[in-house]
């Protein structure tokens, strides 16, 4: 009996390390997911400009730090794509270019929404 309450025991403070680490890093994950929003948001108004690479490089400097791997990694894709189409002008974008932006924007959203759920403070487990 003894043996399962140490069990127990060890599954809830596990849990509660965790939980208290998502909890000191709330602040830096609003900012990351702010700053996938105004990317996103730009996106949504057919602008990919100086200002949208920036967010996202921004987000992507904050998610290293506070999110996982996973997240981090395709946020790096992302903005590398973006920083590319940043510096041609409207005029000078080809077809493949304006495909390439609303590709990328395409891919933020679900993004967003991983970063959303995994900055969720109800999940106990990492």
């Amino acid at each position: 009996m003894a043996i399962v309450i140490s069990i127990l025991a060890l599954i809830v403070s596990i849990a509660a390390y965790f939980q208290s680490r998502k909890t000191g890093s709330i602040a830096l994950r609003c900012e990351a997911i702010n700053y996938v929003r105004e990317a996103y948001t730009d996106l949504l108004e057919g602008r990919l400009n100086a200002k949208t690479s920036n967010s996202l490089r921004e987000a992507y400097q904050l998610t290293k730090l506070v999110f996982s791997a996973k997240i981090a990694q395709q946020l790096d894709k992302l903005t590398g794509r973006a920083f590319l189409l940043d510096h041609k002008k409207d005029e000078h974008k080809t077809e493949k270019d304006w495909n390439e932006q609303r590709a990328i924007r395409d891919e933020l959203q679900p993004l967003l929404a991983q970063m959303q759920a995994e900055a969720a403070l109800n999940r106990w487990w990492p």
